[in-house]
């Protein structure tokens, strides 16, 4: 099968080749077609330069976008980063502050507590409340029933 399409080929080649006028024509398809691509080549050559200026133009165009988007980004989160801690140092001044005066709190109501039971073991006080009254009124005489006087 591959032989006698290769010979119809063969035979049509020769038959083509032998007939001057579709030489003729074919010496013109050739002629024409390199012209073409000479022209091709020639337009290229003249605008290439302008070509590689505009996609490089364009290129550096997005490329500036996106380095300008990344930096907006990168500020952003940095700022919110630093905005963040900020916030989270007072918070944690905050909290140092509370508790150190929880810590203050408790240790003066401890302090006290343990110094009112020294106190009571070196006088022997029974335990109570501490209270500083001394019984009577502003006068220093002891509270209680007035006597009733008599008269004759």
């Amino acid at each position: 099968m591959e032989d006698i399409a290769a010979a119809a080929v063969g035979a049509v080649t020769e038959a083509v080749l032998a007939d001057p006028r579709l030489v003729a024509k074919m010496v013109d398809i050739r002629a024409s077609a390199a012209g073409a691509m000479d022209a091709v080549e020639a337009h290229l050559d003249q605008v290439k330069d302008e070509v590689i200026e505009e996609a490089f133009a364009a290129a550096k165009s997005q490329v500036a976008n996106y380095v300008k988007e990344e930096v907006q980004k990168m500020v952003r989160e940095d700022v919110m980063v630093s905005f963040s801690a900020k916030d989270i140092d007072e918070l944690r001044e905050e909290m140092k502050d509370e508790l150190k005066s929880e810590i203050r709190k408790g240790l003066r109501a401890e302090l006290k507590e343990e110094l009112l039971a020294e106190l009571r073991e070196d006088i022997d006080l029974p335990d109570r409340p501490a209270s500083f009254s001394s019984g009577g009124g502003s006068n220093g005489k002891k509270a209680g029933p007035k006597p009733k006087h008599t008269y004759f």
